[in-house]
């Protein structure tokens, strides 16, 4: 016994000393039969491979191989050599393994495969042999991760393309969070990987566990590119709850472009608190509409474009009316700068039966009005649009030119 402890413990060393002659040597000489029986066990060949592939020893791994280890073999994780060798994305190791006849869609006890280790690794080109192997790109761990999801979640944009090209699924969500690829690359705030997805198709309407959409995480993340992208290029775009917490903040941000895209795409108005640091105004309500956040935020072009959409909260017909000698005075504290609010909220009080005739479709009327002409649109009649080509507009409009003789209120 003592023979064969020593013995097992010489490979071992071998192995960990990457030392791929003297383990062919006492490899040879264990094989030899001792009587009917060899020296060294199937079962420990095996271990030798595994341990060899562990330490990612590639010569000592092919001299396992040619002294009859099993290359499927598996340890007590699960973990066959093919996986450890993606594991260290060994692109070598893997080539030899294979020529073995290794199975290359073997997964591991988690359900982790050798194409999620590569994604893991940034391995692009282990990557890429895997795929010309015809592996199953859309396997997935017992959490419902997917290898497109590795590749996002650690930001290899080379393996997310590759594995696009391939056409792996885009959009499978994972089981623990709810999050689909596209949603890890916005999580982690990696905005080349999240544009690909976005321009390639990815799904912007899933959403996770948590209530949240892709835009709720560009908003999160305070990425305004990828937001503006998402509004832009998703026809399919969907608003969920989540997303409507945002409206506010981007009005108090006077993020125009956004706001516009928001009702470009169908976003409601509706009255929420206003807590965060970014509302620079002190006011007792439980919740503020757009509209009042427009004007308390000294963005009086802002709320003339909301008054002509007839945008509108419930509040409005209420808080707003009630508290307008509250509103007037807290305004004109802050001329000259809120002298635009003051006389939005002037028509509105003249005019208060226009907070009562809100639109019933989602697609506000005049949302497509370029942000350049917000602050001269007329309140106090009728007015024709024509087509904007200017740079700021996504399928623009912009009051026509007629219509500019008027005394704009």
């Amino acid at each position: 016994m003592s023979k064969r402890i020593a013995q097992n413990s010489s490979i071992i060393e071998c192995i960990n000393n990457d030392n791929p002659d003297k383990l062919k040597s006492l490899m040879d000489k264990c094989l030899q039969p001792v009587g009917t029986s060899p020296k060294i066990s199937k079962i420990e060949l095996n271990s030798y491979l595994l341990h060899a592939a562990k330490k990612n020893s590639t010569k000592c791994l092919e001299v396992c191989l040619q002294s009859g280890s099993d290359v499927n073999s598996r340890d007590e994780r699960g973990m066959s050599a093919f996986l450890y060798a993606a594991d260290h994305h060994n692109l070598n190791a893997l080539q030899i393994l294979k020529s073995f006849d290794a199975d290359p869609s073997v997964s591991n006890n988690e359900g982790t495969t050798a194409l999620m280790y590569v994604c893991k690794w940034q391995a692009s080109d282990c990557l890429q042999y895997l795929i010309n192997l015809s592996v199953d790109l859309n396997m997935k761990d017992k959490d419902g991760c997917t290898a497109l999801k590795f590749a996002a979640q650690y930001d290899s944009y080379d393996c997310v393309l590759n594995l696009i090209n391939a056409k792996a699924d885009l959009n499978h969500p994972e089981n623990v969070y709810g999050y689909s690829p596209l949603m890890h690359a916005l999580k982690r705030d990696n905005v080349k990987i999240a544009q690909l997805l976005i321009t390639k198709g990815a799904d912007v309407n899933i959403v996770g566990n948590d209530g949240k959409n892709a835009l709720s995480l560009a908003f999160q993340c305070k990425n305004y590119d990828l937001v503006e992208s998402i509004l832009v290029n998703c026809s399919n775009f969907k608003v969920c709850q989540e997303n409507y917490s945002y409206m506010h903040k981007m009005i108090a941000q006077g993020n125009k472009r956004i706001i516009r895209l928001m009702l470009i795409r169908g976003f409601r108005p509706i009255d929420l608190s206003c807590k965060d640091s970014c509302f620079k105004f002190s006011f007792v309500s439980d919740e503020l509409s757009p509209l009042c956040v427009a004007l308390l935020s000294l963005q009086g072009d802002v709320a003339r474009y909301f008054v002509v959409n007839r945008f509108f909260s419930p509040g409005d017909q209420t808080k707003l009316l009630d508290n307008y000698v509250r509103i007037q005075t807290m305004l004109e504290q802050q001329q000259p700068q809120s002298v635009d609010s003051l006389s939005v909220l002037e028509y509105i009080y003249r005019h208060s039966s226009v907070l009562s005739s809100s639109f019933e479709s989602p697609q506000w009327p005049y949302s497509r009005l370029c942000l350049v002409y917000w602050k001269i649109i007329p309140l106090d009649h009728p007015f024709k649009t024509e087509p904007c080509n200017c740079t700021e507009c996504y399928e623009g409009l912009k009051v026509a030119s007629n219509c500019l003789t008027f005394n704009m209120l």
